[in-house]
């Protein structure tokens, strides 16, 4: 899925991404017509009285768009820039959230609240994170509904490419979203060694970059928050662990 840039002005990006699904709904039609498949209430017109059963064939053919479209969300993918930045903030927040919320470990929703996020050091780091430069790219995963769904970026150092704030929309998880997303830093990396650090409980997501070929750095101990801003903080345990993957030949 190729990457593109949107218009900086909203109406135009409202403009684009509505002439982007229309086109890509063309092209797919086109494409079916011209291997010759064809819908289910089609084919059943063919059939001797098929007449009478196309309505409740058209019935089902939408039933069944209807089902795929929700199972497969239409999405692009687009470079980030500054003016995505409190969105992609935003974005990242939510998925902490969800995903870092353990009050067994002290680790409370109010840790991940808007004003925790609306901090100036915390609005810098996405600020740098969504600066559009030749050593620092973000790309977004953006629904027909103009909402983000996937988020990553990463920057280029001399010896290695670090993969930052990397999340997914948690129900469209395991729908490919994410390694398109990972497939723009590979490219963006071109071979060079990459890093990552992913919080110490997250199995799953261990797991994913373990499948993607990283593997644990036990050369190096595992950092612990709490944030600057949680400070007075909680007793908690929230560790991340650091995960390479060596540059590819």
């Amino acid at each position: 899925m190729a990457a593109v840039r949107l218009p900086d002005n909203q109406e135009d990006r409202e403009v684009y991404l509505r002439e982007h699904n229309a086109a890509s709904f063309i092209a797919a039609r086109r494409a079916r017509r011209a291997t010759g498949s064809s819908s289910a209430s089609a084919r059943v017109s063919r059939w001797p009285f098929g007449f009478c059963l196309r309505p409740v064939v058209r019935t089902i053919d939408l039933y069944k768009t209807i089902w795929h479209s929700m199972q497969n969300p239409r999405y692009i993918i687009v470079e980030g820039s500054l003016d995505w930045a409190d969105r992609y903030r935003e974005f990242v927040r939510k998925s902490y959230l969800s995903a870092y919320s353990r009050p067994e470990l002290g680790l409370t929703e109010d840790l991940f609240s808007g004003e925790i996020f609306n901090s100036a050091r915390i609005i810098k780091y996405f600020r740098d994170i969504c600066e559009d430069k030749d050593d620092n790219k973000t790309w977004l995963a953006i629904d027909d509904n103009q909402e983000l769904i996937g988020v990553v970026g990463a920057h280029k150092y001399k010896d290695f490419c670090e993969i930052k704030a990397f999340y997914v929309e948690d129900e469209l998880q395991g729908q490919g979203i994410g390694r398109a997303l990972y497939e723009k830093v590979l490219q963006f990396a071109g071979g060079m060694a990459m890093q990552l650090d992913v919080v110490n409980f997250m199995d799953k997501t261990i797991s994913m970059y373990e499948r993607w070929g990283f593997t644990i750095d036990t050369s190096r101990e595992a950092f612990e928050y709490p944030w600057e801003e949680w400070q007075p903080g909680p007793a908690q345990t929230m560790k991340a662990i650091y995960m390479t993957k060596p540059r590819s030949k």
